[in-house]
């Protein structure tokens, strides 16, 4: 179980998201945002480049419970893999795998600040770092960051946030997992589970 990273996850972005204030007591509850319809049942569920990359970056996608494989939509902002959507309809995972060349280390810091760049309309929550230890241990990564965004429409119509991280292996590749939500915080839940969905193979640290 991903403890650490899971409390790091939920604390150090979705918490800031909603800070405590006071409701006056004849004020009525806003209605909680209802979820986008499903997605047309057509198109092809993986990218077609997706065993490509997952063989190519060594990685691995493990469906949590109550998530479905969805179909991948074409957009010009940000091609990716591979999507699920929870059962709720709150929340949709989307996985782009970008392999490296072996050997190489680069600056994944600034491939994140550039995809934010290419994605987002506004940062939300500001980047966060993974500890070395726990993005390592939790992800078999070398390096992860967090960040909580407002997408641009052309990548995602129907959800007005999501919560976006990046994984770097050296000599692998780079992975985004972009949380599509209504939410970041209210749907805490529901994300919390997937964040174990995706993992680099292999013995970390690699001998």
């Amino acid at each position: 179980m991903r403890t650490s990273l899971r409390l790091f996850l939920l604390a150090g972005a979705c918490g800031c998201l909603a800070p405590a204030r006071q409701v006056e007591p004849e004020a009525a509850a806003a209605p909680a945002a209802a979820a986008p319809p499903p997605p047309p049942d057509t198109g092809p569920v993986f990218g077609p480049l997706w065993i490509e990359h997952a063989r190519a970056g060594g990685v691995l996608v493990v469906q949590p419970d109550e998530y479905d494989f969805v179909p991948v939509l074409d957009n010009a902002v940000l091609p990716y893999d591979i999507a699920l959507r929870h059962s709720s309809g709150r929340v949709e995972l989307r996985v782009a795998v970008q392999p490296v060349a072996a050997g190489e280390v680069g600056d994944p810091e600034a491939r994140f600040a550039a995809l934010l760049a290419e994605v987002a309309d506004e940062v939300v929550v500001p980047v966060s770092v993974y500890p070395p230890d726990a993005v390592g241990r939790d992800y078999r990564a070398d390096w992860g960051a967090i960040a909580v965004i407002r997408p641009k429409p052309a990548f995602s119509a129907d959800y007005p946030q999501a919560l976006a991280i990046g994984l770097h292996r050296h000599g692998r590749a780079l992975a985004w997992l972009l949380f599509l939500c209504l939410d970041p915080g209210a749907d805490a839940p529901v994300i919390d589970p997937a964040i174990s969905a995706f993992t680099f193979k292999g013995p970390f640290p690699e001998e």
